[in-house]
């Protein structure tokens, strides 16, 4: 009589999430923003069109961890070449991490032109782009938005002195 294998919901949970690790593992080794709204549009793509499904729930716990290692070994080339196939809103600015010119920017004229500190700085950086963060994990284009905000307000403390 052969023993069966029962798979228990915690266990496939857990194996979701470790997936989901991986990807935010995978993006960050690229360099790039790993806010959540990056993560799941990688993930469901690459379930999407590379597993043949629309969701990690429908993979079994060996499909799982077999996802889980393919993961590991996906270069930040092929990726690229994956989202731009894939993914017709794709900029590469909306994923990578911002610059250290960008960062300093940002610190320069909110700490030292307007004068917030740093908890303010956080909450600023949070208002603008819509989700708690710092200067250091905002994307090329996150940072810009910040940036443009901050100058324009920079302008309008400068005309008041």
């Amino acid at each position: 009589m052969q023993k069966q294998n029962i798979v228990m919901p915690s266990q496939l949970a857990k194996e979701r999430k470790n997936l989901h690790l991986a990807f935010i593992k995978k993006v960050q080794s690229f360099g790039w923003v790993s806010k959540d709204e990056n993560v799941t549009t990688i993930k469901g793509l690459y379930l999407l069109k590379v597993c043949k499904v629309e969701t990690s729930r429908a993979l079994s716990l060996e499909m799982l961890k077999q996802v889980q290692r393919d993961v590991q070994i996906v270069t930040r080339e092929w990726m690229c070449t994956f989202l731009v196939e894939n993914y017709f809103e794709f900029d590469l600015n909306n994923f990578q991490l911002c610059t250290k010119q960008q960062i300093n920017k940002i610190i320069r004229v909110l700490k030292y032109v307007i004068g917030l500190n740093d908890q303010a700085i956080i909450n600023y950086i949070g208002e603008t782009v819509g989700r708690k963060t710092t200067a250091n994990y905002l994307s090329i284009n996150e940072a810009n938005k910040v940036i443009q905000r901050s100058e324009k307000w920079e302008a309008k403390v400068l005309i008041g002195r």
